[in-house]
């Protein structure tokens, strides 16, 4: 799956920060680092990350990483940057 461009190996806490459910995120907006196209995804965030073209309407690009991340919960309906989600 594609990582962020920033820290490849990442994992990505389920838990909301704001509401603290589990399970209800959602990536809702990436941006290409090959090209700094702004994508909206609407793809779920798990612990080891994201599928940034479910559609592969992106294939033939070689590098899928992604930059300045936005993820909704999708209970709450606050969005924040995917860093706040980050597991050091």
């Amino acid at each position: 799956m594609p990582q962020t461009k920033q820290n490849p190996d990442a994992q990505w806490a389920d838990e909301c920060p704001r509401c603290h459910n589990r399970g209800c995120l959602t990536v809702c907006e990436v941006t290409l680092a090959a090209n700094g196209r702004k994508l909206y995804p609407e793809t779920p965030l798990l612990p080891d990350g994201f599928d940034v073209d479910p559609e592969g309407e992106f294939s033939s690009l070689r590098d899928h990483s992604t930059e300045d991340e936005l993820v909704r919960c999708d209970k709450c309906k606050e969005t924040f940057p995917l860093d706040e989600l980050a597991i050091q």
